[in-house]
């Protein structure tokens, strides 16, 4: 057991030291990572972000519907801004008062309808990129 253990010593000093922050084939050269997500059909990251089956602000009740006033709904929209839908697009149109729009879409609220699990992971992804 002794001789076992003074074979596993020095392998576990040597791997001590620094870790390197990129990539190793970089050769040293600081660049941006790039990073491709294939979604498969079969996985859960199709479903929505936001259901009724989630803690999303972490206060031990489930969240059951549209919150604004308790939570910041991430996604592609902003969500301090309203939009216009016409010709199949969804164009902002001016700022949102308190996440609310007088005949007009709410960014956060498309955010609550229209974002998937992928959706968040590509977002969150590319920003911790920049």
């Amino acid at each position: 057991m002794l001789f076992l253990f003074s074979l596993i010593s020095p392998l576990t000093a040597s791997v001590a030291g620094t870790i390197s922050q990129m990539a190793l084939f970089m050769g040293g050269a600081a660049s941006i990572p790039l990073v491709m997500l294939v979604m498969g059909r079969d996985h859960k990251l199709y479903y929505e972000a936001y259901n009724d089956a989630s803690d999303l602000n972490g206060d031990g009740i489930l969240d059951v519907g549209y919150k604004p006033d308790k939570i910041i709904y991430f996604g592609y929209f902003d969500s301090n801004k309203c939009y216009t839908y016409s010709g199949d697009l969804f164009a902002p149109s001016g700022a949102a008062s308190n996440k609310k729009c007088s005949g007009q879409w709410s960014g956060d609220f498309l955010n609550y309808l229209t974002t998937s699990r992928m959706d968040a992971l590509r977002k969150k992804y590319s920003l911790a990129a920049i």
